[in-house]
């Protein structure tokens, strides 16, 4: 086995992980996992989550919110 370092550090742990029965998942994918829908009550509350684990979906949801405003101006 290699010794643990920045290079190899996730392949390694990976494995155990694995060899231990548990299947490693992202953070993304638990809170996708646990709202399953973005047509809940709670899907703006969801967004800010979103926005805080990945800045660049951030800005994806910025850019929506910003075209349907603009659309909602023009009807």
């Amino acid at each position: 086995m290699l010794p643990a370092t920045p290079a190899n550090w996730y392949p390694e742990r990976h494995w155990r992980l694995a060899q231990a029965g548990i299947i490693p998942t992202s953070t993304n994918a638990v809170v996708a996992g646990s709202h399953r829908t973005w047509a809940r009550p709670e899907a703006a509350d969801l967004a800010k989550l979103y926005a805080l684990l990945a800045p660049n979906y951030g800005a994806l949801i910025e850019s929506y919110l910003t075209a349907q405003d603009v659309a909602k101006a023009k009807a």
